[in-house]
C-alpha cells in the first residue's frame, strides 16, 4: 500500500538536491526507525562486552603483538559472529524500513525485521566478498581499494531492495556507480564530514557529562561505559542518516541509469 508521502525523486537531481533529499528522508524516518537503531547498537555490543570481560595485555617491547592474543580465543569469534549476524539483520530491516518511508509505503519495524531475517546469510557472504575486494585493491595499490570501496558501496541497497544475491549485488553496485564515480564521491565526502562532526560533538558532550553521573573509581568500567555511550548515541543518530544517504544516492543513480539506457536506445533507433 502506498501513501502520498513519497519523497523519491522522479528525475535525476543535482548534488545539492541529493543531499537535501537525504536530509528530508532522515527527518521523516528518524522518529519511526530509532527503535531499530537502538536495537542495532545493542546487537553490535557482544564483542565490546567480551573485550571488557577479558582485558587484553598491553603491547610491550618484549611482546608488541600481545593484544592479538584475543584472536586465539574461540569465545571472541563467537561474540564477533553473534554481533555481526544480529547487526546485519537489524541493518537490513533499517534499509527496508527507510526505503518504505521514502517511497510512501506501509511497513512496520516488525515487518521489516521479518523480511530482513532470511537475507542475513546472503548479506554476511556479501560483506566478506566486499572486504576481500577492497583489501585486494588496497594491497595492490591504495587507489584501487578506494575506488572499489565507493563503487561497491550500494551493494546493501541493491541486495535488499532488488533482492539480488551477494555477487550480483556487488556487480550491480559497481555498474551503477561507475559512470558517476566522481559525482558520488563528492556526495559521500560531504556526508562523511558531517558524520565526523556529529561523532565528535556526541563524544564531547558525553565526555563532559559522564564524569557527573558515572563513578570513576573503576577506570576500566568508566572507560567502557563512556565508549559504549558514545558508540550507542552516535550510532542511533548517524546510522539512519547514512542509510538515508545510500538510498537517496541509489534512487538518483537508478534514474540516471534509466535515462542513459533510454538515450542509448533512442540513439540506436536513430541509426537504423
Amino acid at each position: 500500500m502506498t501513501s502520498e508521502t513519497s519523497i523519491r525523486p522522479v528525475q535525476p537531481q543535482t548534488i545539492g538536491e541529493v543531499l537535501d533529499t537525504s536530509f528530508r528522508l532522515y527527518r521523516l524516518s528518524f522518529g519511526k526507525v530509532w527503535p531499530l537503531c537502538l536495537l542495532m547498537a545493542v546487537a553490535s555490543s557482544p564483542t565490546a562486552v567480551y573485550m571488557f570481560a577479558h582485558p587484553q595485555p598491553q603491547p610491550s617491547a618484549d611482546n608488541p603483538f600481545a593484544a592479538l592474543a584475543m584472536f586465539e580465543n574461540p569465545t571472541y569469534w563467537v561474540s564477533y559472529l553473534i554481533g555481526t549476524v544480529l547487526t546485519l539483520c537489524v541493518m537490513g530491516a533499517l534499509y527496508l524500513r527507510q526505503n518504505a518511508v521514502g517511497s510512501g509505503e506501509d511497513l512496520s519495524n516488525i515487518q521489516a525485521l521479518r523480511l530482513a531475517v532470511p537475507k542475513v546469510l546472503p548479506l554476511f557472504a556479501m560483506s566478506i566478498l566486499f572486504a576481500i575486494a577492497v583489501a585486494v585493491g588496497t594491497l595492490l595499490l591504495l587507489v584501487p581499494g578506494i575506488i572499489l570501496m565507493l563503487s561497491l558501496s550500494l551493494c546493501f541497497v541493491i541486495a535488499l531492495i532488488e533482492d539480488r544475491g551477494p555477487l550480483n549485488s556487488l556487480i550491480g553496485s559497481h555498474r551503477l556507480v561507475w559512470g558517476n564515480w566522481w559525482r558520488t564521491s563528492v556526495i559521500m565526502t560531504v556526508a562523511v564530514i558531517l558524520v565526523i562532526v556529529l561523532y565528535v560533538a556526541v563524544g564531547f558532550a558525553i565526555g563532559v557529562t559522564a564524569p557527573l553521573v558515572v563513578n570513576r573509581t573503576d577506570a576500566a568500567l568508566y572507560t567502557f561505559i563512556v565508549s559504549q555511550l558514545v558508540a550507542m548515541s552516535a550510532g542511533v543518530l548517524v546510522t539512519p542518516y547514512f542509510i538515508a544517504l545510500m538510498l537517496t544516492v541509489y534512487w538518483d543513480l537508478k534514474l540516471r541509469k534509466q535515462g542513459g539506457d533510454l538515450a542509448a536506445r533512442v540513439g540506436a533507433l536513430g541509426t537504423v
